[in-house]
């Protein structure tokens, strides 16, 4: 298993760092935020049956995934995300939909989307390889 931790860093690079273990863990994204000092976020990422997992907590923000960063990463997968914390929304082709805790969420990662929580992001994501779903 793979961990990361905001913690141990300094607060000036916390945010920074966070977008980081994101692209490298998740895929490639931009996140925003007011700017302010610190940012608390832990990741931790595995494989489990085949499937990459990712469990994600951290301070709410809005988060992009636009044409460049497509461009940058690509991906042969699709997300499925459980909703594990109060509550977070996701806008992505025209749709908006908002995941309560329970709640699953089938995104494509190719299609530019954003996603932001009012509270603190709180869920898992499990990697789908698309050629297992897009042959039906």
């Amino acid at each position: 298993m793979n961990r990361w931790c905001s913690d141990s860093l300094p607060e000036r690079d916390q945010f920074d760092a966070w977008r980081e273990a994101c692209c490298q863990h998740v895929y490639a994204i931009t996140p925003e935020r007011d700017r302010r000092p610190g940012f608390r976020g832990e990741l931790r990422a595995q494989r489990l049956a085949g499937l990459d997992v990712v469990e994600l907590q951290c301070e709410g923000h809005r988060v992009l995934r636009r044409r460049e960063d497509i461009a940058r990463a690509e991906s042969d997968t699709y997300y499925l995300y459980s909703q594990v914390g109060e509550a977070a929304w996701f806008l992505q082709d025209g749709q908006h939909v908002l995941a309560l805790r329970g709640d699953l969420v089938l995104a494509d990662p190719n299609v530019p989307f954003s996603t932001g929580a009012s509270g603190d992001f709180d869920f898992r994501s499990w990697r789908l390889p698309r050629r297992a779903h897009d042959s039906y």
